[in-house]
């Protein structure tokens, strides 16, 4: 049966059964190919007021002699005299020889060979001039013009002739005696019945579509008359096509054109014109060949039956399948100017379609009303929406189409205000649109007002935007009627506008910003910071010997690399950094708001280490090196060229001293990042040698005064004998992103510590560890501290995570998941730095934590201040009532001791109990607790 469909389909396509459906569709297509008129054609026009000033027609052809002159003279590139110069004038012999005369002195002259139906004889004739105008032309063309059953012009054949088309179209004539060597014959549709055609038949050959650049005056024309007698500056003329035929109504033959290019008909010489215009252009439409027509057509109706025969999405299959045979003729038409009927592919196609329905309806004949409602609305949706309203604003009709897009069916809108109904919002304000909103820039007298586009808000909670037109209905005394809105989907080619405008903002092999996105990004951050108030820094990337890569790998392994190192560069960058790519091998981040210019610093080292990385790419693994320049606004120039010199200049200057290296646009800055770069590789190399050490500070029961817990405190051992305490190098660890690996050094080297204690029957406690709440987000930590805990033979509650209060307030959702898995893991999670705030405390109850670290600074304020004293009081009361544990730290006194106890805090933490404290230290305090029998 599907392969009877395709046979059909493509009988219908090959002897164009659907030719007026197929030519209708390609009427709306026509609109695409209009362009503006060229200024070097231009029509004179025998027109009414010519036949007014110059008296009846025929005139005498010494005045189309003088007309030529005068154009001669003014240099014309072509002269088409579009009239029929068939015999002579008796009245006045002696204009023809004028008008040879001048055809001759020209040499560059048209004339126009035309078709007789029937002749005397009973045969068809050509229509030639006179022989002496003959001679006297450049050169013949036919002016034949093929009329379709509709009565609509659309086409016209470059060649015709008695049985043999010899006569080369008007304005293709026109062209070849213009420019001979630029216009053969156009490509065109055969037609094979002109081969071997009978003897003395019209015959016609290679078919174009006549694209219409514009409705009927679409061209510049100019009065016969004004040209005769001066009133026009014949320099007009020079160097162009100049066309002369009649457009007087009483004269001319006209031609209907296709709806979509205008109503009014076509006089024959701008029909001619826009022939002229299209071939010139080389903007053509032809008929795809009927077989290979036809063969498409199969194709499409067999593979839309093969899927529906195994696919169960049948309304689907149909659209795609009704979407793509539409797109591949708009597709051909745009490309290659090939116009393929698709009403024969499309009938197929529902033939096929109504086809899986029919089957489908015999194996499930309960389904069968929904199936065929299904066919309607697949009918429907090719529509747009229409909604007609009363005088008074309700809706007295409404289409499918138009109930799919706004959500409602007519049933329920039937009646209700249009604008009820339909919820149409203003794309910049979100505002509500009125009725009287769409008509507020139409008179009276204007019955209609342009489209425009609107979101409409659909009761399902979607969006679509859609190009709306509203018209009012008039009866003929001129009341209202009535009022008829159009809806128009057109939230696809808002995306399709938007995925161009990324092509035209995004870098085609990286996804990056380009250049010019990048300009326009550096150039708002520059705007934003007014008087240099707020630093903008700029880093360009430039890669050393990239040109090797493309030497080794060619252009697309060279892209495979730019890509991969896009993605590394890409995810160094932080909230505020936007990355994008300069030119082959250069890349640029914009860092907006910066604090610290030596952060800059870091963030180029830590790019630069990330092209160090090696390269895999087609099997060859690459070692890469780059060189960063740095200039940071306003301090190196106030304009985006000037900070993207300054940083280009730096970046030249990083690879002169031999690449792979960081360089400031000023000293300065140079001189700031490269102490702190020491000062990283220091603390990287410290740790990666195992030279950190830990201290022990001790927690304490208030009421028994037990050791509970030993908080670790990170120290580092310099040469010099100094020891530097995590305050000393935090900015540091954070910018190089080194608190990851020293949080997880912390955990394993304090719990293996614990470890040695518990083996050594020193006093039991916990140990309690202070984590940046960025590294407790972190899911590869959350496992690595899991395996620390097992490999050091310790329960998980034997480890204390504390956590400062302030990251936590700021963004509490962020990292209430990370504190659920630790406490889902048994490890006890304290909260750190608690300041005496009510709000902030509650927000933290809905954590799953098991207590608070009151900062050192509430508990010295509240021996200071009576209001900070209850305050505390208060805070330590909320935290019981919470059944949070509570502790203090910077407990320096007994009478500071007694008064939290007497407030309800349960342990403390302070020099009272003893300063921090080496490993050993700690060991013999713990093993002294337990010989003392404190317990």
């Amino acid at each position: 049966m599907a392969l009877v469909l395709a046979v059909l389909s493509a009988t219908s396509a090959r002897f164009a059964i659907f030719e007026r459906i197929d030519a209708g569709l390609h009427d709306w297509l026509v609109p695409l190919s209009f362009r503006p008129a060229p200024p070097d054609i231009i029509i004179i026009a025998i027109d009414a007021f010519s036949l007014d000033a110059l008296g009846r027609w025929p005139w005498s052809r010494r005045r189309h002699a003088e007309l030529i002159d005068i154009l001669t003279r003014a240099h014309a590139r072509v002269i088409g005299l579009d009239l029929l110069l068939i015999g002579a004038d008796n009245a006045d012999p002696q204009g023809d020889l004028s008008l040879i005369e001048a055809m001759r002195r020209s040499g560059r002259v048209v004339l126009p060979v035309a078709f007789d139906q029937i002749r005397a004889d009973g045969f068809p004739t050509e229509v030639l001039p006179d022989a002496a105008f003959v001679d006297a032309a450049a050169m013949l063309g036919h002016v034949d013009v093929v009329t379709d059953a509709d009565g609509i012009t659309r086409s016209v054949f470059l060649k015709a002739g008695v049985s043999v088309p010899v006569w080369p179209a008007f304005p293709l004539a026109m062209l070849r005696v213009a420019q001979p060597q630029d216009y053969p014959s156009p490509q065109a549709q055969r037609n094979a019945n002109g081969e071997g055609a009978f003897r003395l038949l019209w015959t016609r050959d290679r078919e174009i579509l006549v694209p219409f650049a514009g409705p009927p005056g679409h061209f510049r024309q100019v009065s016969y008359v004004d040209v005769l007698e001066g009133r026009v500056n014949p320099a007009m003329f020079q160097n162009s096509l100049v066309l002369i035929g009649v457009t007087a109504a009483t004269l001319s033959n006209t031609f209907s054109v296709p709806p979509s290019v205008g109503e009014e008909p076509i006089s024959g010489v701008e029909f001619n014109a826009m022939v002229l215009d299209a071939l010139r252009a080389g903007i053509i439409h032809r008929r795809l060949e009927p077989d290979l027509g036809a063969a498409i057509t199969a194709v499409a109706v067999l593979s839309a039956a093969a899927f529906f025969l195994f696919r169960k999405a049948a309304l689907s299959v149909f659209l795609l399948f009704a979407v793509s045979i539409l797109g591949f003729a708009l597709l051909l038409v745009v490309l290659i100017g090939a116009w393929f009927g698709p009403t024969a592919a499309l009938s197929g196609l529902v033939l096929a379609f109504l086809l899986r329905l029919t089957l489908h309806v015999r194996a499930q004949s309960a389904t069968l009303a929904a199936e065929r409602e299904r066919t309607r609305a697949t009918w429907d949706s090719l529509g747009e929406g229409i909604i007609v309203a009363s005088p008074s604003g309700t809706i007295d009709f409404m289409n499918a189409a138009a109930a799919r897009l706004i959500g409602r069916t007519f049933e329920h809108a039937r009646g209700r205000p249009m604008f009820d109904m339909v919820d149409l919002r203003d794309e910049v304000s979100d505002g509500s649109i009125e009725r009287r909103d769409l008509f507020d820039t139409c008179s009276e007298e204007e019955n209609r007002r342009s489209a425009r586009d609107f979101v409409l808000h659909r009761p399902d909670g979607q969006t679509r935007l859609v190009r709306v037109s509203i018209a009012r209905l008039r009866n003929p005394n001129g009341a209202q009627k009535g009022t008829v809105l159009a809806l128009s989907d057109v939230t696809l080619v808002r995306r399709l506008g938007r995925a161009i405008e990324y092509k035209t903002t995004h870098d085609s092999v990286t996804g990056l910003p380009n250049r010019r996105q990048m300009e326009s990004i550096l150039a708002g951050l520059l705007g934003a910071s007014g008087d240099g108030t707020t630093s903008v820094g700029v880093l360009i990337v430039d890669v050393d010997d990239f040109d090797i890569v493309n030497q080794r790998l060619g252009y697309t392994g060279g892209d495979a690399v730019l890509q991969s190192l896009g993605e590394r560069l890409r995810r160094l960058a932080n909230d505020g950094a936007t990355l994008g790519r300069l030119a082959a091998d250069e890349f640029v981040l914009v860092v907006a708001d910066v604090a610290r210019e030596d952060w800059l610093g870091f963030l180029a080292h830590r790019m630069r280490k990330s092209i160090e990385a090696s390269v895999t790419v087609a099997g060859f693994s690459l070692q890469l090196t780059a060189s960063i320049g740095v200039s940071v606004f306003p301090r190196d120039g106030g304009t985006v060229d000037a900070l993207l010199n300054q940083a280009g200049l730096a970046a030249r200057r990083a690879k002169d001293r031999g690449g792979n290296a960081v360089c400031f646009a000023t000293e300065a800055g140079n001189v700031e990042v490269l102490s702190r770069s020491k000062q990283y590789i220091a603390l990287a190399k410290a740790l990666q040698d195992d030279r950190l050490t830990l201290h022990y500070q001790p927690q304490v029961r208030i009421s028994t005064g037990r050791t509970v817990a030993m908080e670790a405190l990170l120290r580092w051992p310099m040469d010099d004998g100094r020891t530097l305490t995590p305050a000393d190098f935090l900015g540091v660890a954070e910018d190089g992103g080194l608190w990851p690996q020293i949080s997880d050094w912390v955990v394993r080297r304090g719990l293996a510590q614990l470890a040695e204690w518990r083996r050594s029957a020193a006093e039991r406690c916990r140990l309690s560890v202070n984590i940046p709440a960025g590294v407790i987000a972190c899911p590869a930590f959350r496992e690595t501290l899991a395996g620390s805990v097992r490999n050091a033979g310790l329960h998980p509650r034997d480890l204390v995570i504390e956590v400062s209060e302030a990251p936590l307030i700021r963004d509490i959702d962020q990292f209430s998941e990370p504190i659920r898995a630790l406490a889902a893991m048994g490890i006890v999670v304290v909260v750190d730095n608690v300041g005496v705030g009510m709000s902030s405390l509650l927000h933290l109850g809905a954590l799953p934590i098991y207590g608070l670290k009151l900062d050192r600074t509430n508990v010295a304020d509240a021996f200071t201040d009576t209001g900070d004293a209850a305050m505390l009081a208060a805070v330590l009361a909320l935290a019981k009532s919470m059944n949070l544990h509570t502790a203090a730290v910077g407990v320096e006194t007994a009478r500071q001791l007694d008064v939290l106890g007497s407030f309800g805090c349960e342990d403390a933490q302070g020099y009272l109990f003893g300063q921090p404290m080496s490993s050993a230290e700690t060991m013999r305090k713990l093993l002294k607790q337990v010989s003392d029998g404190q317990r």
